[in-house]
């Protein structure tokens, strides 16, 4: 998985490269805000699986060819899962969640395959400003047992439409642990969907 997004990465530098190198005066810089949807779970964990969320925050577009774009984000987002036992043949059963809320600032990479179609794809960075726990009713702080920055990927596609409103759609792969001290793998995944707007 992670070969595949380095090679997406990859391929969306090579071909931003090509595009930012059309002649502009000066690349055109709007700014928006946007809100959206997000399904999330933390990777490879046994009773964690996927819990709805949200984020919301600003955006900042310098459009550097009629064919590239880079968008800078500014979200608060929540991310994290829900905790359900297996019950029987358990002892006891139990549900909860993790809640994840992080700071959040993509940068993202826009290849503008039409005037409006785009695909997007770039780095996100992720500082914890929330990390409880809630079991069976009862919620706590888990900050010592949990990374505060993580670090992950974002591909996806957009559509940026005339009236200034634009569409975007995005998976994210987590590449830094959730837990402390966890010999498995247990990393953010996360869909997103956003709607937004840019004051040009």
């Amino acid at each position: 998985m992670k070969k595949q997004l380095l090679t997406i990465l990859t391929i969306a530098a090579v071909t931003a490269g090509a595009f930012a190198q059309e002649k502009e005066t000066s690349p055109k810089v709007s700014f928006g805000v946007k809100a959206g949807f997000n399904q999330t779970i933390i990777t490879n964990v046994d009773d964690i699986v996927g819990k709805s969320g949200f984020h919301i925050g600003g955006v900042a577009e310098a459009k550097f060819s009629k064919r590239f774009a880079l968008q800078g984000e500014l979200l608060y987002t929540s991310m994290g899962g829900k905790v359900e036992s297996g019950g029987f043949p358990f002892t006891s059963s139990y549900s909860g969640k993790i809640k994840m809320n992080y700071i959040a600032v993509p940068i993202m990479a826009k290849v503008f395959v039409t005037n409006v179609f785009n695909i997007q794809a770039g780095p996100q960075f992720n500082f914890a400003v929330k990390t409880e726990g809630e079991i069976n009713g009862h919620t706590g702080d888990i900050g010592s047992v949990v990374n505060k920055f993580d670090l992950g990927l974002n591909a996806g596609v957009g559509f940026d439409f005339s009236n200034n409103l634009f569409l975007d759609a995005r998976a994210h792969f987590g590449l830094i642990d959730v837990f402390k001290d966890v010999p498995t793998s247990n990393k953010n995944f996360a869909f997103m969907v956003g709607v937004g707007y840019k004051f040009n």
